[in-house]
C-alpha cells in the first residue's frame, strides 16, 4: 500500500447523522449528517419548515402493499443466504455477547453502555 492510501485510510472524519419530523401534519422526514463533532441541533429550519430531532421515522405506512412483500421476500432470501453460511451461528452468537455488554440486546441494539472493542 503507497504511503499516501495508507494516509488516506488513516484520515478518519467523525459523523453524526439524526432524523428530523416537521411540526407539519402530516409530517415529513429528513435525515442530516453533521462532521468533525459539530453536535446535532434538537429544532431545525430547512425551507422555511421547523423539524425537531426524532428517534423514528415513521415511513413503513407509506410504502405500498406490493413492495413491503418485496421488502419481506428479499429480507427473507438474505436471512436464509446468510444462515447457510458454516459460520453463521458464531456470527450472531458474538453479535449477542457484544450487545448484551453494552446492555442492548437484538430486538433494541441502541447501545446503553460503551464497550471497549477488542
Amino acid at each position: 500500500m503507497s504511503e499516501q492510501r495508507k494516509s488516506e485510510t488513516q484520515h478518519v472524519i467523525k459523523s453524526t447523522s439524526c432524523a428530523y419530523e416537521s411540526r407539519t401534519d402530516p409530517p415529513d422526514y429528513i435525515a442530516m449528517v453533521y462532521f468533525d463533532g459539530e453536535e446535532p441541533e434538537d429544532v431545525i429550519t430547512e425551507d422555511g419548515i421547523e423539524y425537531e430531532r426524532t428517534v423514528g421515522v415513521k415511513v413503513w405506512e407509506s410504502i405500498p402493499i406490493y413492495a413491503k412483500r418485496d421488502i419481506a421476500e428479499a429480507a427473507w432470501n438474505a436471512f436464509q443466504e446468510f444462515m447457510r453460511r458454516p459460520d453463521a451461528q458464531e456470527i450472531l452468537d458474538a453479535e449477542k455477547e457484544r450487545l448484551k455488554l453494552e446492555g442492548s440486546t437484538l430486538l433494541d441494539p441502541r447501545p446503553r453502555r460503551t464497550v471497549k472493542a477488542k
